[in-house]
């Protein structure tokens, strides 16, 4: 009974446990069904309200088919429509908010879109119309790497696929970056200072494009600045209109400066054409204006001997070099330069200028360029010269008739002694035909002649002329009319004011050797005497001759010869030791670096006497002294240009325990940069720089060297040492000049700090008044910066590289004028993934891109980069 009791009591357990758990579903379900009811109520009402936005959307449609005029009303917010719910929003359509109201009329239809296809080429631009077309269409960050790739194609897509293979594409930003620094500009290019040096070159358009191009890429700088960098790049006369106008801000500069440019070239356009009137007919049976032919220059087999062993031409006697030409024998005129002779850019010429090109000859005679000969010049009589001695105010002057000359010329000193009134000359400037230039002193107008029976009244240029007082040329000559020559004789002939007027010219004297015997029956008879003597003259020593510059006018010969007599000390042979200064080189070696001690080495028997005798030199000198220093290294000898010997020490251990110094040393570029826009150079070479510099007393025992013969250390500093650049560069001053006359203060000034500190050039390497130098393997000219033509050379003669060694130094020659060559990276690259490691493998392909390479280079040797 009991156990019949227990079983009901287990079994009432058991179906009261399945009723609450029934009951516990029950009201989940109810739960559920409630929260589902919910959801289906939000739902109804979301469609509901989209049913009402699609209702007034119809209802726009509707009213857009009918014409109407809205009137102008504010821009009203997009109503609020209610978000979906969470559960279905993955669900439903993205749909953008409304940009327009409603009851207003929406815009026309934007046309279609493009971007264009990016291939690898002008990375930046394409960025930027890609980024707007994003932000104009809303394209979220997530969504425009993906729709980036349907825009690329060639290398770009090719490296698309290769970050996409690699998963290396995270977010836009990331990926902008990474295609700047694949595809865009090398961050190496400075920007900043190709906008500060850029010059107008060519049409202000082309200017306009470079500027907006660079100033795109630099950051930080206000309008006002970038007005000031476009001014300052324009052409000078562009320039100086602008400055005067006075843009307010950069788009006005820009839009004045095509104005500016437009009015220059229409000017040039009006402006006529100079015509100079023919010259009149001959007058006389010979020319007036014809030189004697020059004789032929013969030489014996002596005189060439002689002229060889001197290094001078056979034809003209200057120095003969590989590539000498001889200076044409331009004997006829002195041209003169005639400072604003022309109209500025933009003007039309002036009335004055029309009527002085359409008068005769005898009107503008005065204004015509005017020239004498060079037989005037120097006095001399030549056929085509006569000879005459006539009188000004009274006093006899010593005149030359000369038919090749243009105008009439007195010397300065004649000038003065007649007391004739001087008035400044529109030709103040004389140029020769070898470059030279001859300076007028003014000019003296209607200057009363006698010139036998007849007055002539005179205009008169005041010349620097030799061996005459006065020289007649063709002005006076077309006075005459008709005229008759006797060269032979020497006599002339003309019909002036009804008179007729024969002049006889002077004879030149006979001169006859005579014996002594004869000289007291030649004393009775009233005669001159002179005595000539010869001389034997050594040639000039070669360190004493300077190298100047062809195109150097007379000027500055004039004022650089005072210079090198005034300043000769600077360039006599150094004697004894430099005096100390404070650039004296210091040696600091590492704190606890033992005294540095080379074991010697063998150097070649034949170099055993030079070191002898380079020892001895300096020790007569005073550079070296003996030593008992521990410390040593080993002496070895280099070539330098001209076969001498340069004597040198290998301070490689000393090197390596010296606190390096960190003295800035201008790069080649800065260089280049500090030289741009010059025009005239001068180039000084020290003689034995380094000797000039005086090693610091207390560091003179650690320049110690050791030679077969004994232990010796250095006073002065020596080669080797790997702080001499640094010491060496705080001594050192460049020269250049925008004209000869800025040129010549500049070297005085040089010449005064050189003579200061005692130091010597030597004179035989140094140029002066150059129009062009060479520089660091680089032309320098007012041109601009071009590649010297020997390095050119070898870059063309490089033999195929059959060690990786060869190749690294061929693209090291060639890497040193890499501005020059266009597309370098992309014509070297090739050539430079041989450079890694066990990738030397030469193949055709290299061969060809090797000689491609070399192609490239030799292309561009007469290129110039102002």
């Amino acid at each position: 009974m009991a156990d019949q009791l227990a079983r009901h009591d287990s079994v009432f357990a058991k179906i009261d446990s399945l009723c609450s758990t029934v009951q516990h579903h029950s009201e989940s379900f109810e739960a559920i069904r409630k929260s589902n009811s919910e959801s289906f109520d939000l739902l109804r009402t979301s469609m509901a309200s989209q049913q009402a936005v699609m209702a007034e959307m119809m209802v726009k449609l509707q009213q857009l088919d009918k014409p109407s005029t809205p009137s102008p009303q504010p821009h009203p917010l997009p109503l609020p429509t209610s978000p979906p719910l969470p559960m279905f929003q993955s669900h439903l359509p993205f749909t953008p908010p409304s940009l327009h109201p409603p009851g207003s009329i929406s815009p026309p239809r934007l046309p279609r879109i493009e971007v264009p296809l990016f291939t690898g080429e002008h990375a930046l631009s394409w960025l930027f119309q890609i980024n707007h077309y994003f932000h104009f269409h809303q394209i979220p960050d997530d969504h425009r790497i993906a729709m980036a790739a349907f825009y690329m194609t060639g290398q770009a897509l090719q490296w698309f696929q290769w970050l996409y293979s690699t998963s290396q594409l995270s977010h836009w930003d990331d990926f902008v970056r990474k295609l700047e620094l694949r595809f865009g500009p090398s961050s190496f290019v400075n920007n900043d200072a190709a906008l500060f040096k850029l010059r107008q070159m060519s049409t202000v358009t082309d200017y306009l494009n470079e500027f907006e191009c660079l100033s795109t890429r630099v950051t930080g700088l206000n309008e006002e600045k970038l007005l000031n960098c476009f001014l300052s790049g324009l052409r000078d006369d562009i320039q100086r209109e602008l400055y005067i106008l006075k843009p307010g801000n950069l788009h006005d500069a820009m839009g004045m400066a095509r104005l500016v440019e437009d009015k220059c070239n229409a000017g040039r356009s009006l402006q006529p054409r100079l015509t100079w009137p023919k010259p009149p007919p001959q007058l006389s049976p010979a020319p007036i204006n014809r030189t004697a032919p020059l004789p032929i220059k013969r030489l014996s087999p002596v005189e060439m001997a002689a002229w060889r062993e001197k290094g001078l031409c056979f034809n003209c006697d200057s120095k003969f070099t590989p590539c000498h030409k001889c200076k044409p024998a331009q004997f006829l005129c002195l041209l003169v330069d005639q400072e604003d002779g022309n109209p500025p850019d933009g003007e039309p010429p002036s009335e004055l200028e029309h009527q002085l090109v359409e008068g005769c000859a005898g009107e503008t005679w005065e204004h015509a360029s005017p020239s004498i000969s060079f037989h005037a010049l120097m006095g001399h009589v030549v056929p085509s010269t006569l000879k005459l001695v006539e009188s000004i105010n009274g006093q006899e002057v010593l005149i030359l008739v000369d038919g090749g000359s243009t105008n009439n010329f007195i010397q300065n000193r004649l000038a003065s002694q007649l007391k004739l009134v001087v008035q400044p000359s529109a030709h103040t400037r004389v140029s020769v035909g070898n470059g030279d230039a001859l300076t007028c002193g003014g000019e003296c107008s209607v200057v009363p002649l006698k010139v036998g029976d007849a007055i002539f009244m005179v205009n008169l240029i005041l010349l620097p002329i030799y061996g005459a007082d006065l020289v007649l040329g063709v002005e006076w000559l077309l006075q005459l009319g008709l005229v008759l020559f006797d060269y032979e004789n020497l006599w002339m002939e003309f019909n002036f004011q009804g008179s007729h007027v024969r002049l006889q010219g002077l004879t030149q004297p006979q001169s006859q050797l005579v014996r002594p015997a004869s000289l007291p029956k030649t004393d009775s008879d009233g005669a001159q005497f002179f005595q000539l003597s010869v001389e034997s003259i050594e040639p000039a020593n070669p360190d004493h001759v300077p190298s100047i510059g062809s195109e150097a006018p007379v000027v500055f010969l004039n004022g650089f010869n005072s210079l090198l007599i005034n300043f000769s000390e600077i360039f006599k042979t150094p004697t004894g030791l430099p005096p100390p200064r404070a650039q004296d080189h210091c040696i600091t070696l590492t704190p606890g670096a033992p005294p540095v001690n080379v074991k010697p080495y063998r150097y070649p028997y034949f170099q055993k006497s030079e070191i002898e005798k380079l020892v001895g030199e300096m020790l007569s000198d005073g550079i070296i002294r003996p030593s008992t220093s521990p410390f040593s290294s080993h002496v070895l000898l280099v070539k330098k240009k001209d076969s001498t010997w340069r004597f040198c020490v290998d301070y490689r251990a000393l090197n390596a325990v010296t606190i390096k110094d960190r003295f800035p040393i201008p790069t080649v570029e800065e260089l280049l940069d500090e030289v741009a826009g010059s025009q005239i150079f001068s180039k000084l070479d020290l003689r034995a720089g380094y000797h000039q510099v005086r090693i610091h007393p207390n560091d003179v025992e650690k320049t110690a060297f050791r030679t077969h013969e004994g232990h010796y250390e250095f006073l002065v500093m020596p080669f080797g040492l790997t702080n001499a650049p640094s010491t060496f560069q705080s001594l050192m001053n460049n020269t250049f000049s925008q004209d000869w006359t800025s040129h010549l203060t500049h070297l005085t000034e040089v010449f005064g700090r050189l003579r200061d500190h005692r130091l010597f050039t030597k004179l035989s390497k140094c140029e002066f008044g150059c129009t062009s130098i060479g520089y660091l393997g680089h032309i320098i000219s007012g041109e601009g910066v071009a590649v010297d033509p020997e390095k050119i050379q070898a870059i063309r003669e490089w033999p195929l590289p059959v060690l990786v060694k060869a190749l690294r130094g061929f693209l090291g020659l060639c890497g040193y004028y890499r501005r020059f060559v266009d597309r370098y990276a992309a014509l070297a690259a090739p050539l430079t993934e041989l450079l890694r490691k066990n990738a030397f493998v030469w193949t055709p392909a290299t061969t060809q891109a090797f000689q491609t390479f070399k192609e490239a280079n030799d292309a561009n040797t007469n290129s110039t980069i102002a």
